[in-house]
This record gives structure tokens, C-alpha cells and sequence, in this order.
């Protein structure tokens, strides 16, 4: 039986622990139910301000293999669909935005793997 296993990146787990106070339930649940971009394997993910204020994600399966539970929607501080974090997110996100037709959500969380200030 193949377990599955973590893809967010330590340093992010790391901040986005720090941000929420190690609870998940103090984060904002994305879902992706309004997408514009080709099918991806990941569907929600949760939302919590760094120190700075920069958008944290943590895709919703990776929580559940870290906190060892399913994700409960309901019992995060509140609610938003893609289409709107990406709309509220704008102007940050542009630069997640390339030429080819993928998620910026995932872009986010590839980048923020990626870097070195977490």
C-alpha cells in the first residue's frame, strides 16, 4: 500500500504552522471549484498571511497528511473559492501568471518551495 507523502516543502510547513499557531482551523479554505486552468491534481488548499502578509498556500491533501485528518471546511475561519482569492490576490499573483495556461495557486506553491526566506 503506497502511503501518500507530503509535497509542500518544510520551510513553507514551517511558516504556515507558525502563521495559524500550529492550527489549521485559523487558516481560510480555497476551494477550486471555479477554474480556468487545464485539470491539476490538486483541488482545495488552505490560506494564511505570513509575518509579512504574503498569501501562504498549503494545498488542502498536504494538511491532511500533516495534521493526520481530513480537512473539514467548515471549521476554518471562512470560506472562498479560487476565482476569488485569485481576484483578491490580483496583483500578487500577476507575477505567478505565465504564458502557459496553468493554475497560478499551484505556480504559488512551487515558488514558494522554492525560496530560500521561509
Amino acid at each position: 500500500m503506497n502511503k501518500p507523502r507530503c509535497k509542500t516543502d518544510i520551510r513553507v510547513l514551517h511558516g504556515f504552522l507558525n502563521a495559524t499557531g500550529g492550527n489549521w482551523r485559523n487558516s481560510v479554505h480555497i476551494e477550486c471549484n471555479v477554474c480556468r486552468y487545464p485539470p491539476c491534481d490538486r483541488q482545495d488548499f488552505l490560506f494564511a498571511p505570513a509575518e509579512d502578509g504574503t498569501p501562504l498556500l498549503m494545498p488542502a491533501d498536504d494538511a491532511e497528511i500533516v495534521f493526520g485528518r481530513m480537512i473539514d471546511k467548515s471549521e476554518c475561519l471562512g470560506m472562498v473559492s479560487n476565482a476569488r482569492f485569485q481576484e483578491l490576490f490580483a496583483l500578487f499573483l500577476k507575477k505567478y501568471t505565465g504564458a502557459d495556461p496553468a493554475c497560478p495557486l499551484l505556480r504559488l506553491c512551487a515558488e514558494q518551495s522554492k525560496r530560500e526566506d521561509f
